[in-house]
């Protein structure tokens, strides 16, 4: 037997991927290819800087800027092109406020330089127009933040298109790709990061690869019968194939390679870590999918399951445990969560995981599929539920003894199980539908998410718990960014304070001038959220040695300044700073006059404050901070801390009933965990409320989704084993089209709606905007009433200033002089860090534009700002009001989200209904079609056909009429044929009867003659003859007798006489003969041997037996006779099936034999019709007529050189035809 092609293909492909992936796999580690094309890199900066000499001439040629076109081509080019005009040194014009130059530091040659900005790399240009005047155009190439987060990213403008990993040098190095000017001049290098060694596109491909691979190795896998050339498996074969396709695939996880595929960039171990053979989603899927294959190859294609049921159900629970112990590993050791609330909350890897257990509960029913083998006998439940439960019993004995925790988690499962089984097998007699299997899936599915919830649950009490007993032993460091950022700016602004150390010099009677010259100059944005407590200290002074070594013990140094964070819980001071002014002054710090400024910031109990932006917060703070939770420490029930996150109360009236240690409680819909130790409490809360609600929407949303793609799944198998494709019928379109366009209006209106809404808040806010930036420009006003310019105001007193009125009307406030130039702002680090220049947006500086509000950007945060004049007492302009709100993205979202997330449960609460009105109407609608179908395939011309009972007078209803008046048409033709063909019948009959009578008349009358004859001529020999002649009319009478029996058979056939036999035990009795019989044909029974009770007429169903089975063995000598005469021995091999269900059984009769010919298959039951040379070809048809009147049915298939099936089915309660 020859491999098929499909075969040999799946082989070929599964080589060449394979061999494709490992050579991926080398050139990963091995080779150094750039990961862009230096050639449109090179490219990309030459058209850049054409079009920047093309922009430089038109401005050239136009000096005052005076066309619209070019002005408005110069802000569209502003993000590739950065623009500066200057003359006499002073800054005209700039088209872009994004980039920090210094004028002063660049080379002013005419020539292409590369420069190194404070947020991003780029070439730059002079032109020198006249010996006044000059342009500088700016490049910038990739951005270089202070730092990252969400909306500040290091990373190559769109237009170069290349790999954000690569570093720029000025350099010219080894290992640096060179990039030149047209001229050929070096700008910069292009330094790939070799530490890392990441190629994405490599990666990305080989990943892809390797997927595909492993796919084809799972359907090699299940296609194993072919290769070893036989339909089913034996349990050897299936037990080695898995053990060795198993040892492969946990070697690869083991040893982690390919890596490309179990070690992929794209998912990182952070994400699962548990064991090392288990350390990613990618491990985990693979192990997966190969034993939901693996179960499945053993349902469908080995045919002796020798394992008895007892066995089998002992596997199935080590495949229990293995489930249950995956699914809770995969939510208590992970980050990712089955628990979703919030629709930010949802990302590949939650739904990857999620997917992943509906993978392993496929595998939980087909293993019941496994255990539920039709071939066995269902037994009695007296019999089968105590072995269930002592079984169940032992499962969760071993897994208390090994796990411990959540057993009765493991137990609910377990007899959830137990008891879908019961009811499909002995209430749903085994039915296998999508019905049953999505009821299946519904009630895992179910158990899943409840025990998701449970464990998070768990896992975040422990958490709580675990973060509480720090607190209280350890203390709780500050997490507020902000604070630090601020000190950051505060430590950098007194080191460069020339005044303060002409202060500090003085003698300690300047202490109270000090200290209100930095509450007025420095403190005032730490006065909302800090009380601060300043002192001199002097260098050799016991307070400061105690501060020294108070702060080695217990303190954290911030970054590079002198201030120091503490465990705020235990000491009630959030910072403390030692500040040394005179750092850069050698001698003074040598003489014993040193002094240091001693700062205490004492945190205020309850603060709320204007938010801050996260554009401020790195990466790395971002990810410190706890976003989530807010803390709060009692003692004698009074709040001594709390981070601010959440409004606690000044005195404990809810926790001081609280048990000693941790517990947990629920106070007006929020939950608090308490850890009590004496007089003291820690108390942490969310902040955000987890939704009940959203998450049973989302785990129903989920359900369907799975569900949907699970019966896609199987209508794509049914169609692979059938290999065609079923249409849908009209009931299938009629809904499909439903839930099309319920989907297409969904999303329609989702879209419109988030648009509407987006454009509806966009305009509140700038309605909301106004009104304040009338207020804000009102309250300036006064503040600067005789101010002639703003350029005169001290920075930092602006800047108090400004922050006052921001947190007063919560916003942010810029204020620039009327050249352009920042000269105050509520949230000066955003221009200190340089995110941005201190230059005023330039569409609302140098147009005359009556709207004065815009969209802005820094990074890829985009914010709203509104611009007004900044007048004096005498309505003067003496600056420019900027109002820049950076939330204003990110409540639009917020807002959004909360939409869509309301829209979303709504929608899908109507989908739900809608699929269900709609199966119920397509079923009112089909259900009349069904019968008609129905009533046809049972159409018969020898029987009498049933009509379709429908009232209504629609189109369906004059179906069903013109289908009852062919119903009574054909029952009138029916009897005028069978009248007909009873005729014909019986004429053929009587012939084929004078035809069989009249060959034995023939020698009757010859010897009777001869006998006369005889008598005549010799009588001498009468005698003699008489005798010979009378055994010769007995011989032939005695045929007249045998031909009048046979044909008697046909006409009346013997009455039926039901009683209770054991079909089993009979079928296993005609067997055991034949084999004793026919000793060369080897003929296989699989079924129970007995107890398979049934009513028929035990004789008579014996004979159909006998007949069959003589059949197929004259078939095989037939067959034989065929063949050369050295091998003319009958051999081949039939295979008799009994299987059983609640009302029938059926019995098939498989031969390997030479098959039925075509042209005679119809012909096979007739009466009298026969291939043998002898016989009378009433077998069949006698066979035929028996089971019929039995009430059951006989049919067969076949192919030639092939076999033969003939298949009988039969009602085990007495049902007569």
């Amino acid at each position: 037997m020859r491999l098929k092609k499909s075969h040999k293909v799946l082989c070929i492909a599964f080589v060449l991927f394979t061999i494709a992936g490992l050579v991926l796999e080398f050139l990963s580690h091995h080779a150094s290819i750039p990961s862009f094309s230096v050639e449109n890199f090179q490219k990309a900066i030459f058209h850049s800087i054409e079009k920047s000499d093309d922009l430089v001439t038109q401005i050239a040629n136009d000096d005052n800027l005076s066309d619209e076109t070019l002005l408005d081509n110069c802000f569209q080019l502003k993000q590739e092109i950065a623009v500066f005009i200057y003359q006499n040194n002073e800054l005209l014009f700039w088209n872009n406020n994004s980039y920090v130059i210094n004028e002063e530091a660049i080379h002013k040659d005419g020539q292409w330089h590369f420069v190194h900005l404070p947020n991003a790399y780029g070439i730059y240009k002079w032109y020198n127009r006249t010996d006044h005047a000059a342009i500088l155009a700016f490049i910038p190439i990739k951005t270089d933040y202070p730092y990252e987060n969400n909306y500040l990213i290091k990373s190559f403008l769109p237009r170069f298109k290349i790999d954000d990993s690569i570093e720029i040098s000025d350099d010219v190095g080894d290992e640096g790709i060179i990039i030149t000017a047209p001229n050929g001049d070096f700008l910069f290098s292009l330094v790939p990061d070799t530490t890392t060694n990441i190629h994405k596109p490599i990666q990305t491909a080989g990943f892809v690869i390797f997927t595909i691979s492993f796919f084809l190795l799972l359907i090699l896998f299940f296609n194993i019968n072919g290769f070893l050339k036989t339909k089913y498996l034996t349990n050897l074969q299936f037990f080695v194939t898995t053990a060795m396709t198993g040892a492969v695939l946990l070697l690869g996880i083991y040893t982690g390679f390919p890596r490309l595929f179990f070690a992929n960039h794209l998912f990182e171990t952070k994400d699962y870590t548990v064991s090392q053979l288990t350390n990613t989603l990618i491990s985990l899927t693979t192990i997966s999918l190969f034993v939901l294959v693996a179960l499945v190859l053993f349902y469908a294609k080995v045919a002796e399951k020798k394992p008895k049921l007892l066995v089998r159900k002992v596997f199935f629970l080590f495949y229990l445990l293995f489930y249950f112990e995956i699914f809770k590993r995969i939510v208590l050791h992970t980050n990712i969560s089955f628990c979703i609330s919030n629709i930010h909350e949802i990302d590949y890897f939650n739904i990857w995981a999620q997917v992943l257990v509906f993978i392993l509960s496929i595998g939980l029913f087909v293993f019941l599929l496994i255990i539920n083998d039709r071939q066995i006998k269902p037994q009695k439940l007296s019999k089968l539920i105590p072995v269930d439960f002592l079984l169940a019993g032992i499962g969760i004995f071993i897994y208390s003894l090994i796990f411990r925790e959540f057993v009765t988690l493991f137990t609910g499962l377990l007899l959830t199980v137990i008891a879908f089984n019961y009811i499909w097998t002995y209430l749903l007699d085994k039915k296998i539908t999508r019905n049953i299997f999505a009821v299946f899936m519904l009630l895992i599915s179910v158990l899943v998410f409840y025990d998701a919830y449970y464990f998070t649950a768990y896992k975040k009490s422990n958490k709580y718990r675990i973060q509480a007993e720090n607190i209280l032993i350890n203390g709780h460091a500050p997490d507020d960014p902000f604070a630090i950022l601020l000190l950051e700016d505060l430590d950098k602004s007194l080191k460069q304070d020339h005044k303060l150390k002409e202060l500090s010099a003085g003698t300690l009677e300047t202490d109270s001038i000090i200290n209100q010259y930095l509450y007025q100059k420095y403190l005032q944005g730490f006065w909302n959220q800090f009380t601060v407590h300043i002192r001199t200290l002097s260098k050799n002074s016991h307070e400061m040695s105690y501060y020294v070594r108070f702060l080695e013990y217990a303190g954290k140094k911030i970054k590079n300044t002198d201030f120091y964070s503490l465990p705020v819980s235990m000491y009630d001071i959030s910072f403390i700073g030692l500040v040394d002014i005179y750092q850069s002054d050698p001698e003074y710090k040598a003489s014993d006059e040193h002094k240091f400024l001693v700062f205490e910031f004492q945190p205020k109990t309850n603060f709320r404050s204007y938010s801050f932006p996260d554009l401020l917060i790195s990466e790395e703070a971002d990810a410190k901070r706890q976003k989530q939770i807010s803390i709060a420490k009692y003692e004698q029930n009074r709040l001594t801390y709390s981070d601010s996150k959440y409004n606690w109360n000044e005195t404990d009236l809810i926790f001081n009933n609280a048990d000693e240690g941790f517990s947990k409680l629920k106070y007006k819909d929020k939950k608090f965990y308490i850890f009590k130790k004496g007089y003291t409490k820690i108390v942490i809360t969310e902040i955000t409320t987890f939704s009940f609600r959203n998450f049973i929407f989302y785990a129903l949303f989920a359900v369907l989704v799975y569900l949907l793609f699970a019966m896609g799944v199987s209508h794509l198998y049914q169609i692979i084993q059938q290999r065609r494709i079923n249409p849908p019928g009209l009931t299938g379109k009629f809904q499909f089209v439903f839930i099309f366009m319920l989907l297409i209006s969904f999303i329609s209106i989702l879209i419109f709606s988030l648009n509407y809404i987006k454009n509806d808040y966009q305009q509140e806010q700038i309605s909301e905007l106004e009104k304040k930036k009338h207020y804000i420009q009102k309250s300036l006003q006064d503040l600067y009433y005789w101010t002639e310019d703003i350029r005169m105001v001290d920075k930092q007193d602006l800047n108090n200033n400004l922050q006052e009125l921001a947190y007063r009307y919560q916003v942010d406030i810029n204020v620039f002089d009327n050249a352009g130039r920042l000269r105050g702002s509520s949230q000066s680090l955003i221009f200190s860090n340089h995110l941005i220049s201190d230059l005023m947006s330039p569409e609302i500086y140098f147009t005359e534009n009556e709207t004065q509000n815009q969209y802005e950007q820094i990074g890829n945060l985009t914010y709203l700002a509104t611009y007004t004049d900044l007048l004096n007492g005498d309505f003067l302009q003496i600056g420019f009001i900027s109002i820049p709100q950076y939330f204003s993205q990110t409540e639009i979202n917020a807002k959004l989200d909360q939409f869509s997330g309301t829209v979303v449960q709504i929608y899908l609460i109507v989908m739900i209904l809608s699929v269900i009105l709609i199966l119920i109407a397509g079923r009112r609608i089909a259900e009349p079609l069904h019968q008609l179908e129905n009533k046809m395939k049972l159409m018969r011309l020898d029987g009498k056909n049933e009509k379709v009972e429908y009232k209504s007078k629609d189109e369906i209803g004059q179906l069903v009429e013109q289908y009852n008046r062919t119903v009574e048409e054909l029952e009138k033709n029916t009897q005028l044929l069978l009248a007909s063909e009873r005729e014909t019948t019986w004429r053929t009959m009587a012939r084929q009867v004078a035809h069989e009578i009249n060959n034995p008349l023939t020698p009757m009358k010859l010897t009777l003659q001869q006998l006369q004859r005889t008598k005549d001529i010799n009588p001498e020999q009468f005698d003699k003859y008489f005798v010979k002649a009378t055994q010769t009319l007995i011989e032939q009478i005695n045929n007249l007798s045998r031909i009048a029996g046979t044909f008697s058979e046909i006409a009346r056939m013997p009455e039926i006489k039901f009683t209770a036999i054991d079909i089993a035990k009979k079928l296993v009795s005609v067997i055991h003969l034949f084999k004793l019989d026919e000793e060369h044909i080897r003929i296989i029974y699989d079924g129970p041997q007995s107890d398979v009770i049934i009513d028929c007429d035990a004789e008579q169903i014996v004979q159909v037996f006998n007949n069959i089975l003589k059949n197929a063995t004259q078939a095989f000598k037939r067959g034989a006779e065929s063949k050369t005469a050295k091998n003319k021995t009958a051999k081949g091999t039939i295979k008799v099936v009994l299987t059983e269900d609640k009302e029938t059984i059926t019995i098939s009769f498989t031969d390997d034999g030479p098959g039925i010919p075509e042209s005679i298959q119809e012909n096979i039951f007739k009466p009298n019709f026969t291939t043998k040379s002898t016989g009378m070809g009433l077998g069949l048809s006698i066979s035929k007529s028996i089971v019929e009147n039995m009430g059951g049915e006989i049919s067969f298939t076949t192919a030639l050189d092939i076999g033969t099936t003939f298949t009988i089915k039969l009602h085990k309660k007495r049902h007569e035809n």
